[in-house]
């Protein structure tokens, strides 16, 4: 029942939405291999990660964060996201 159910809602939201796609800002950092992503409150935010093309490999130690508000990306330091998260966790 669980898998009717299922495969119910996957097509019914396939074919509702599909024609109402919304082209959002693009990550403006390069590609990378093996990235995190976390969402606190109303803002998405993307980290971390490597890029092993033709040459040395990359790794990647910073953060950014998505503003769906204002369709926008931020580069943002390790600290700042740990306070936000400390913030989010205690105020639950």
């Amino acid at each position: 029942m669980k898998i009717i159910i299922s495969i119910l809602f996957v097509f019914s939201y396939y074919f509702n939405f599909a024609s109402d796609w919304i082209q959002r800002a693009n990550f403006p950092a390069s590609g990378r291999h093996r990235a995190t992503g976390i969402s606190i409150g109303n803002k998405g935010h993307m980290g971390l990660g490597h890029y092993n093309g033709a040459g040395f490999e990359t790794i990647f130690s910073y953060w950014w964060e998505y503003d769906l508000a204002t369709n926008s990306w931020t580069q943002i330091n390790l600290k700042r996201l740990f306070e936000k998260l400390t913030q989010t966790v205690i105020n639950q």
